[in-house]
């Protein structure tokens, strides 16, 4: 499908004193073609001229420029994405806020046990003490025996160098 060619000179509000000096209008009838492509000598394609640019009227340069502003569609791709970033940093926020809550209850716990160890090995001490266990056995009329023998049995306690 092939479109028409504008014509330029049907356009009423047309000057062409406007051109820029050295340009030219283009021909509006096709160049003529050789009958037979063959028989012509295969050269360079023509440089082109002046004359042979497309004119630019001014009504479609400015809305050319008017098409480089700021398209809503990109507004709203360029606020989209702002929006997005801006959740993004408050969620990130929010997530090392809530594991700095985290950390401390946890610090707090870590001192809490501490403590507590502390306490349960001064009781561990303080049961354990000779001393302490003589004055209950005394208490519940415990005595020390007279003759203490240790017996050994073969294959448990210490290893020993001796050969059975």
């Amino acid at each position: 499908m092939s479109v028409p060619e504008p014509r330029i000179d049907a356009d009423p509000a047309f000057d062409p004193s406007g051109l820029p000096e050295g340009w030219a209008l283009a021909p509006t009838e096709p160049l003529e073609q050789p009958e037979h492509p063959e028989d012509t000598e295969r050269s360079a394609p023509p440089a082109r001229t002046p004359a042979a640019r497309p004119r630019t009227d001014p009504h479609s340069r400015s809305r050319r420029r008017a098409r480089r502003g700021l398209h809503s569609t990109f507004m709203v791709f360029a606020s989209l994405v702002i929006v997005a970033l801006v959740l993004g940093v408050v969620a990130m926020n929010a997530l090392f806020a809530q594991t700095a809550f985290a950390v401390h209850s946890l610090q707090t716990r870590v001192t809490d046990l501490g403590e507590q160890h502390d306490v349960l090995a001064t009781d561990v001490a303080r049961l354990s003490s000779p001393s302490r266990i003589a004055a209950w056995a005394e208490r519940y009329q415990m005595v020390l025996p007279d003759n203490v023998v240790i017996l050994r049995v073969p294959g448990f306690g210490r290893a020993t160098s001796e050969a059975p």
